[in-house]
């Protein structure tokens, strides 16, 4: 086993950093990631790239992490779907040339030799319906770029015991398989719904792992 490494975590705040943390600055989920990271690879210096919540502040995470050349591999779990962003820049919230942008801070780092993974998403091929409330096809960005790993999760077998929305429920999964809560579906009466099939398209949660906003954090690994 790898022994683990003494002061390890490096922080690199980004176009002045998100400030301190919390859940608007995007801290929760960022920082669990960077715990889960170290903890997997226990003798790994893990770099910690860390730039407001917004937009610009993401894809600058991306071009510091390029720039400094630093990192083996390089992961974020956050996005937005493609819909959403296409909706974006049609009203002006998002300049047009938003994917481009990260199209060109991950090809340097492709081209650097850099691995870069990025979350699916919460939902699959309906990104949509977590941002948007839709059920058209639409992956997340930028995930969908080419020259990046996109990365779903697996839900284990066993037996699952959980509280819900208030609603206890439980379910035996027999093997590994793609991350879903389709195994919720059966108790769709508990939840309020009068079939399965309007429970299924309003629990639409499939092989990812949760995604939001843009992050303030993009953490990666050497």
């Amino acid at each position: 086993m790898t022994p683990k490494q003494q002061n390890r975590i490096t922080v690199y705040n980004v176009d002045n950093g998100p400030g301190a943390p919390s859940e608007a600055a995007g801290s929760g989920e960022s920082d669990l990631d960077v715990e889960q990271s170290g903890a997997l690879a226990p003798g790994a210096h893990v770099a910690v790239y860390q730039a407001p919540n917004t937009d610009s502040g993401y894809a600058d995470a991306f071009f510091a992490a390029a720039s400094q050349n630093l990192a083996d591999s390089v992961s974020s779990s956050w996005g937005e779907s493609e819909t959403l962003l296409q909706a974006s820049a049609v009203t002006g919230g998002e300049a047009p040339a938003y994917a481009q942008a990260f199209d060109e801070a991950l090809l340097e780092l492709a081209a650097q030799g850099q691995s870069t993974f990025v979350a699916a998403g919460d939902a699959g091929a309906y990104d949509a319906s977590g941002d948007l409330g839709t059920t058209n096809l639409s992956v997340e960005g930028p995930d969908d770029s080419p020259f990046v790993t996109s990365v779903g999760g697996t839900t284990l077998s066993g037996t699952v015991t959980a509280k819900v929305g208030g609603v206890n429920v439980k379910a035996r999964i027999p093997a590994q398989r793609t991350w879903s809560w389709d195994w919720l579906w059966p108790d769709y009466a508990r939840f309020g719904y009068s079939t399965e099939a309007s429970f299924a398209v309003a629990v639409v949660a499939r092989t990812g792992i949760p995604a939001g906003r843009p992050s303030s954090r993009v953490r990666s690994r050497r």
